[in-house]
């Protein structure tokens, strides 16, 4: 894994561009990086969403990929040298956890699930507000031998995170929590009650219909098996 990129220095963001992640901050977050001086830099946003126009409009030094899959949007988080993540409503956050698998430190707010992911100035930092990100963003550009190390601490920390350390995570909560007052362990099951009906789409295909969607954990097992595999 290279520490760095050639070129300008690469922010990343990969998610829908919806206003419930907080997109429009990247822009805030450009107009704080220029007025500190920086110029070698630029933005990389993958995805689409109905803030992408604004985000065109707003941003002078962004390139818009649109959504990216497989091998191509590996290549991508591979060149990124940051993650910005604003968002303040994700529960999760797995794009870090992605991110991470390809040894890219990343800035999140103190809002929402990502902070628990992030080890604050080890493997990215958590924000406080616009001002912290930009900042936190400013001294990763201008020290390399910063950026190496916390490239090699979110590799370590990816190829740290397995099914058995997250569900050991969640038997941990589970117990600091104790028993509901009325619930059963049948609420555990991952068969729904017998007096709930199956709600059928009659314009979907009998394919369509034995088809899982795809969920949080099935993304989250992609992201582990990059880590195998790299």
């Amino acid at each position: 894994m290279d520490d760095g990129n050639e070129g300008p220095f690469r922010i990343g963001y990969v998610v829908r561009l919806a206003a419930e992640k907080g997109v429009r901050a990247l822009a805030r977050l450009e107009r704080a990086l220029l007025d500190m001086g920086h110029r070698d830099f630029r933005f990389v946003v993958v995805g689409e969403g109905a803030e992408e126009e604004w985000l065109r409009n707003h941003m002078r030094y962004a390139e818009f990929t649109g959504v990216l899959t497989g091998l191509e949007l590996s290549r991508t988080f591979a060149d990124f040298d940051v993650l910005a993540f604003p968002s303040e409503t994700d529960t999760f956050g797995l794009v870090v956890l992605e991110a991470f698998a390809w040894g890219v430190p990343a800035a999140v707010t103190d809002r929402g699930g990502p902070q628990f992911t992030v080890r604050h100035e080890i493997s990215g930092y958590i924000a406080r507000d616009c001002d912290e990100f930009a900042a936190y963003t400013a001294r990763l550009m201008s020290q390399p031998d910063l950026l190496s190390a916390m490239r090699r601490a979110a590799r370590e920390q990816a190829r740290a995170t397995s099914w058995d350390r997250i569900l050991k995570g969640c038997m941990k909560l589970t117990r600091a929590a104790g028993p509901p007052r009325r619930l059963r362990s049948t609420v555990f099951s991952l068969r729904p009650p017998a007096d709930i009906p199956l709600i059928i789409n009659p314009q979907a295909s009998p394919l369509q219909e034995s088809r899982p969607r795809p969920s949080v954990f099935s993304r989250l097992a992609t992201a582990l098996q990059v880590v195998k595999l790299l």
